[in-house]
């Protein structure tokens, strides 16, 4: 998988402060709970942003009808990044096989 996207960290923790809700509208839970366990959390919610929009950029059609919740950044054991899916998102994979 080929994507791209870059998200403004303090762009982001602007946009939080503004509007709270956002955080629990666009990550979830076991997202939200790995960032916030570091000094500051918002590089790491800023990279989730982006991989997220980094998908939607990929495949347009796959995405249709798939929220945000429905993809998450995880992280493994020994730190590298993959992805969970979810809802919609698992069925169209899975479909696709």
């Amino acid at each position: 998988m080929i994507g791209i996207d870059i998200v403004d960290i303090d762009r982001l923790r602007k946009a939080v402060a503004r509007t709270p809700r956002l955080l629990h509208r666009v990550f979830t839970e076991r997202e939200i709970d790995y960032c916030f366990r570091k000094k500051d959390p918002f590089p790491s919610l800023a990279a989730r942003f982006a991989a997220r929009e980094a998908l939607r950029k990929l495949d347009q059609v796959f995405i249709a009808g798939i929220r945000f919740h429905d993809t998450e950044v995880i992280v493994d054991t020994e730190g590298r990044p993959g992805w969970a899916l979810h809802g919609n998102a698992l069925e169209k994979s899975r479909a696709a096989g």
